[in-house]
């Protein structure tokens, strides 16, 4: 057996141990409604964490508002599919199935419903359809699907089965599936498969067992066109009588949806599953236990922490086999392969925060992207179902593998892990359309007139990941690829204008762009501006490696902390496309709805001013996270936004995530415990400043008995790692 299997499964069940002797229950915290309203597109599915399968409504199919396929403010509800983003862009949705009762006729199946018949909590979802007198509950394993429906009506009772149905960018819904096939192999059984085509082209199998046999069946074509059809299946089910609906899906074949289905779901027993499914999101959530905060506040903290888990998706059959970026199927040495990796997102915090609450997969997720790069040549950038849609901008798979190996994680393949970086970022890939090291090489810069659209913030992204890749390489004894990733890493330099103190575009004459104007948003290589999803105000910052020196660029650490007051005291305007949709609720121009600002507060603590930073922390958890549906300040992005929130309740933010090194604010609350591996606690304490003390001292007293550290802005992950006790005296006094 492959050693990070055995290592994995150990960790594992040292970390289900420690949270099932605290017994908390935080899951009754989380409200999977959070984020379900405004723009946070997030879905109230069950699930499992990290899970393939999320069980859930759909009450839209092709809109920017409802990528996660519910919206919270919908009255009506299309029915109930398999595969669930939370936030990002519209994608999955697979497989829906709706139960019926009365004549089958043509035409929108949508159900109404009030929100005071629905419920969510994690692993769980249930909704009352009146129009059809119809109590519909969802549970689920992490590959399979458990629905329980109970018929209230006398009429006959059906169930639709839409392979038509997907959550698809507008105007896709009748294209995006390619072809489609089912099979009815017995009277409980229906198989199927699908080749689709949205934001990636993907395969999907699926096996639905009923625990009732069809006594009928029809089919349809759907109304608004497309290659799948709508299954009308007939049951004969009493007034009051259940029907118990299993769906497991799979990448590779029915055979393997089967397998799932035998795996993980050999019973009936819907309770138990929920229940399962409960206690293992308990395993999670009970790893951080907080203190001192109000029912509202708690509910956002858990929910935050709930979102954090929700991603990336274990989409490996429960045997190991998974489909790869090639087509092929393969096996995963770690039993396991993951996808939906919004990784421009994910890289700043969400991974961070896997790496401290459940580093068990976090092996696997780095052997993941190497498997990804073997088969297809470089690694992901934003990986789903398997396959990379390389929307955004980037290659942000590096700073994870170079941090998981800085942090002292060795289950996986370390020098073909850094030989997939080397690659990635120093080869030709035709197929990488945001590329161009040529480019980047020549000039240290993307030229504004070279390249189209977003050069400056591909230069600053850039940059990073080549400062991560040098730190790799030096930890490795690679001295002249260290070398190399070291001097292109300063390319930042070549974008940021000392004179005006912002981040402009430059052409490949080296003059800077004129007319210039630090309000102007950019998005995408279609626009004519040099930022991606944002303006100047927000990526002038975006130094993550070299904060001192950007410090230093921009006049000093005066002169720079200035700048930084200016970011949070700007009119709230933003110029040109995106306006509406990248300034969401800002303070000043820090807009913390897109992910490219998520440091900057940090800054602070860099230029010794922890309470700075500690008040604007606890400005925008006060101000922009709310226990509502529209409760997020922006998309919520696979779990980023929510990570973010951990961090800074907890007071401490990995600024630059690779390499293990967190920036000190303050706590939100009095007192934290976080259950970290091995059996091993740390606790975090805030207390008003003793008389005479300038806020905020922090101290780290370790587990072990070694001497008291005085902290000076920075902590390091293998410190906290050990255990301890971490004091912060002046931050409640903020």
């Amino acid at each position: 057996m492959y050693k990070p299997m055995i290592r994995f499964a150990l960790l594992h069940a040292a970390m289900l141990v420690a949270a099932c002797a605290c017994g908390t229950d935080n899951a009754r915290y989380v409200d999977p409604f959070i984020g379900t309203g405004g723009k946070c597109q997030t879905t109230p599915a069950a699930a499992r964490p990290f899970g393939f399968v999320k069980p859930g409504p759909d009450t839209r199919h092709d809109s920017w508002t409802g990528t996660s396929g519910y919206y919270h403010t919908d009255a009506s509800l299309l029915g109930f599919s398999q595969t669930h983003l939370s936030g990002s862009c519209p994608d999955l949705g697979d497989i829906l199935i709706h139960p019926i009762s009365g004549m089958i006729v043509d035409g929108d199946w949508r159900s109404c419903f009030r929100k005071c018949d629905e419920r969510a909590e994690p692993g769980y979802y249930a909704v009352y359809l009146p129009g059809f007198q119809v109590q519909a509950e969802m549970t689920c394993t992490a590959r399979t699907s458990f629905y329980r429906f109970t018929y209230g009506s006398d009429d006959a009772h059906h169930l639709l089965v839409d392979t038509q149905h997907g959550i698809t960018f507008p105007g896709r819904f009748s294209q995006h599936v390619l072809s489609c096939a089912v099979a009815f192999p017995d009277a409980t059984t229906m198989t199927g498969r699908a080749h689709l085509k949205n934001w990636v082209e993907r395969d999907l199998f699926w096996a639905m067992r009923f625990d009732h046999p069809a006594t009928a069946r029809q089919e349809k074509p759907h109304e608004w066109g497309g290659r799948g059809k709508r299954h009308f299946l007939s049951f004969d089910i009493p007034k009051g009588g259940q029907l118990l609906v299993k769906v497991a899906v799979s990448t590779t074949s029915e055979e393997g949806a089967l397998r799932n289905l035998a795996a993980e779901s050999p019973h009936w027993d819907f309770d138990r599953v929920r229940s399962e499914a409960r206690a293992e999101w308990n395993n999670l959530l009970d790893r951080v236990e907080v203190e001192g905060l109000d029912e509202s506040s708690r509910k956002v903290f858990y929910t935050a922490l709930y979102h954090s888990c929700f991603s990336p998706d274990d989409i490996a059959d429960a045997d190991g086999h998974y489909r790869g970026a090639d087509g092929n199927v393969s096996v995963s040495p770690t039993g396991h392969y993951y996808s939906t990796l919004s990784l421009w997102d994910s890289f700043r915090a969400q991974q961070p925060l896997v790496c401290v609450l459940a580093p068990e997969r976090v092996d696997a997720i780095i052997e993941t992207l190497v498997l990804h790069w073997r088969a297809a040549g470089f690694l992901p950038i934003w990986a789903l179902a398997g396959k990379d849609n390389q929307c955004m901008i980037g290659s942000h798979a590096v700073p994870l593998i170079a941090d998981a190996y800085l942090r002292g994680f060795r289950g996986f393949d370390v020098e073909t892990a850094w030989q997939a970086v080397r690659d990635t970022l120093r080869n030709r890939h035709p197929s990488r359309e945001k590329e161009q090291w040529d480019l980047l090489d020549r000039f240290g810069y993307y030229p504004f007139d070279l390249v189209k659209g977003e050069s400056v913030s591909r230069t600053l992204e850039c940059a990073y990941d080549d400062w991560c890749a040098a730190q790799f390489a030096s930890a490795l004894g690679h001295k002249e690829d260290a070398a190399f990733f070291t001097a292109r890493s300063a390319g930042w330099t070549n974008v940021i204008d000392r004179k005006t103190g912002f981040a402009r575009g430059k052409d490949s004459a080296g003059r800077w762009r004129e007319p210039f104007d630090p309000l102007t948003c950019g998005q995408g290589a279609v626009h004519p501006n040099d930022f991606t999803e944002g303006n100047s105000w927000q990526y002038t910052w975006h130094v993550l490696h070299d904060p001192r020196g950007l410090a230093g660029w921009l006049g000093g650490p005066e002169a720079f902390e200035r700048r930084l007051d200016r970011l949070f005291t700007e009119p709230p305007v933003m110029k040109g496309y995106g306006t509406m949709e990248y300034l969401e609720w800002p303070i000043g121009q820090y807009s913390h709805g897109n992910e490219q600002v998520h440091h900057v507060v940090w800054f602070y603590s860099l230029l010794g001013k922890p309470e700075k930073t500690a008040a604007r922390a606890r400005q925008i958890c006060t101000t922009l996270y709310r226990a509502d549906p529209d409760g997020y300040c922006g998309n919520e992005d696979c779990g980023q936004l929510g990570a973010w929130y951990v961090f800074a309740t907890l007071g401490f933010y990995p600024f630059n995530p690779c390499g293990g090194e967190y920036v000190l604010g303050a706590p939100m609350v009095p007192k934290a415990t976080v259950r970290l591996a091995g059996g091993k606690t740390l606790t975090i304490i805030s207390r008003p400043a003793p008389t005479g003390q300038s806020p905020i001292r922090t101290t780290f007293v370790p587990s072990d008995g070694s001497t008291p550290q005085e902290l000076h802005g920075t902590i390091r992950h293998t410190d906290l790692a050990k255990g301890g006790t971490l004091v912060f005296e002046g931050g409640t006094d903020l």
